[in-house]
Order: C-alpha cells, then structure tokens, then sequence
C-alpha cells in the first residue's frame, strides 16, 4: 500500500486500513508522513500565537524579527519532540493494557496505527487559523470538537484492529489513560484543598 493509499484510507475507510496496517506495520512510511503532519501543525499553531508573542515585544523590527524566529525554532522543535514522546509513551501504555485485556502482542502495530489515527489533528490548528481569517471564530469550538471527535473514533479503530480486540475493550483501553491521569489530578487537587485547609486551622 502507497502513502497516499494510507492517507487516504485511513480518512475514507478506517477499518481496512488499519486491519492492514496492524499486519503489514510499516512505521517508517506512516512516521514519516506524522512527522509531515506534525510539522505542518506546528507551523499553523505558531502563526496563531504570534500576534500574542509580538505584542509582548518593543515595535521595533530589528528586535521582533530575530526573536520571533528563534522562538519559532524553538517552538517547532519542542511541538515535535513533544508529540513523539507522547506517541512512544501512550503506545507503550495502550500495548500493555492491549495485552492484559486480552489482544495480541504487536507494539509496532499499535505504533504505526496511532500515528495515522493522529492525522486529523494536524487540521484543528488550521481550522481555527481558518476560522479567525473568515471573523467567525465562535466556530472555533465546533470545529475544534469535530476535530478531537474524528481523531478519537481513528484511535479506538487503531487500537481495535491492531490489537484485534472488540470495540468496547478498545474504548476502554483509549480512555484508560485520560481517567488515570484525571484521577491523579483529582487527588492532588484534594491533597491541596486539605493542606489548605489543615493549614489554616493552624492559623
């Protein structure tokens, strides 16, 4: 299968591409064409806080120019860096969890399937991009939600097919996580509240 049969199938007809994918596992190709995505993600979401940036710093080009492009650099290279070791790490987790739930070994599968599931989040910094240029940025919400809605489904579907799981072990391995990581946040916060607290009967 050629990249643009990977691309496209995995946006037109999820199930079979992934199904292949999870078998054929070629994760130089799909990483190759996540990077793509990742940096053309990067530099859209740049120019979205830009304006924000160069507000903070003198009007004066000779300062702007220099700043802004080593903050770009520096932005860039963070946003991929970032994203790759959340990709490793969230496909080491959603592995194990594959395997104690029953699916079938395959690390790689799962690697090079996430990857592509990712591809419609390079468009949510695009479409807010698109929305303020238009002055409709009330539309940012929906469309932002449609975004993480469709990467969501691509992700389950992943992890189904490369996991060869059902559907609803594969909704309970991709939310897993994002609980997990809720829950730590809820006990921290309520850690904090009776620190607080304790510390203020102290008082």
């Amino acid at each position: 299968m050629q990249i643009s049969e990977m691309v496209y199938g995995v946006l037109v007809q999820p199930v079979v591409t992934f199904r292949y994918l999870g078998q054929a596992r070629p994760l130089g190709r799909t990483l190759g064409v996540w990077l793509l995505a990742l940096t053309f993600s990067a530099v859209v979401s740049f120019s979205l806080i830009r304006g924000e940036m160069a507000a903070l710093l003198p009007e004066v080009p000779a300062v702007q120019a220099p700043v802004m492009g080593n903050l770009f650099w520096l932005y860039g290279v963070g946003y991929l860096l970032l994203s790759l070791g959340w990709w490793l790490v969230v496909s080491a987790l959603y592995g194990l969890l594959g395997e104690l739930l029953g699916g079938v070994p395959n690390g790689t599968g799962v690697l090079t399937c996430l990857a592509l599931a990712g591809l419609p989040g390079a468009l949510g910094p695009a479409l807010q991009l698109l929305s303020r240029a238009a002055s409709v940025r009330f539309a940012e919400g929906p469309l932002l939600a449609g975004v993480f809605l469709w990467t969501a489904v691509l992700q389950v579907l992943a992890l189904r097919e490369s996991l060869q799981v059902d559907t609803g072990r594969a909704f309970v391995i991709w939310v897993a996580p994002f609980l997990v990581v809720g829950l730590m946040l809820l006990v921290g916060v309520l850690l904090l509240a009776a620190l607080m607290f304790t510390v203020g009967l102290n008082l």
